[in-house]
């Protein structure tokens, strides 16, 4: 049988890789962080999305084997994920939830974990982006809030070998620019705009990337 625990944290804390700092905003709303961990077969839990940016999700399978989770809100399905590794592995993933009761469904061939991170929906003053934003992996990534009040220069790196996709995302999270590259290696780069002025970055790789956002 499944077993799940749950937390909950109001304050949050930085969630971006080097290129953002990310916080409370002006009038106190900073990230709400929620906590789940469980071990064995499929179980469901329901969180209360209270932000209006990004729900930034952060899973970690401690072993090998079957790793399964869906996130739904009102509108239906948003992520579902379902992988079959030969080791521990952890990964990132960006969402654009509505506002309200969501769920998550888990499980495993033994202990997971998943942070659910629902960030504010920051105003260009509020976000300082140290140029360039670089990452790289094997694993999905987020970074942001990022400024994106000009054209950036976006420089893409990936293995191949599977379906790679680089996504420019709102300050609300939902998808602005997106990038999806085959099974063939790739390296190149492109002026990226956006509506608004605050974005986020999120990557969904097959194998070794690296991505380079530049002023």
């Amino acid at each position: 049988m499944g077993s799940v625990t749950a937390s909950s944290n109001q304050s949050g804390r930085p969630t971006g890789t080097p290129g953002s700092t990310p916080g409370s905003t002006p009038d106190g709303s900073g990230p709400v962080e929620t906590s789940f961990s469980g071990a064995g077969a499929d179980v469901t839990k329901e969180f209360r999305v209270e932000r209006e940016g990004p729900t930034v999700l952060r899973l970690g399978h401690e072993s090998a084997g079957r790793f399964a989770v869906t996130i739904a809100d009102a509108d239906g399905t948003q992520l579902d994920l379902r992988r079959e590794h030969d080791a521990a592995w952890t990964g990132t993933y960006a969402l654009a939830l509505s506002p309200g009761e969501c769920t998550l469904t888990a499980g495993a061939a033994g202990q997971w974990s998943a942070e659910v991170v629902q960030q504010p929906r920051y105003a260009l003053g509020e976000v300082q982006t140290q140029w360039p934003v670089a990452f790289e992996g094997t694993t999905p990534a987020v970074d942001g809030p990022i400024d994106f009040s000009a054209a950036r220069t976006l420089s893409v790196t990936a293995a191949g070998g599977g379906t790679n996709t680089v996504a420019v995302r709102d300050a609300s999270g939902a998808i602005a620019a997106l990038s999806v590259y085959g099974t063939e290696a790739v390296e190149t780069t492109t002026d990226v705009s956006i509506p608004g002025d605050v974005g986020w970055l999120s990557v969904e790789p097959a194998g070794e990337f690296s991505v380079t956002l530049e002023e």
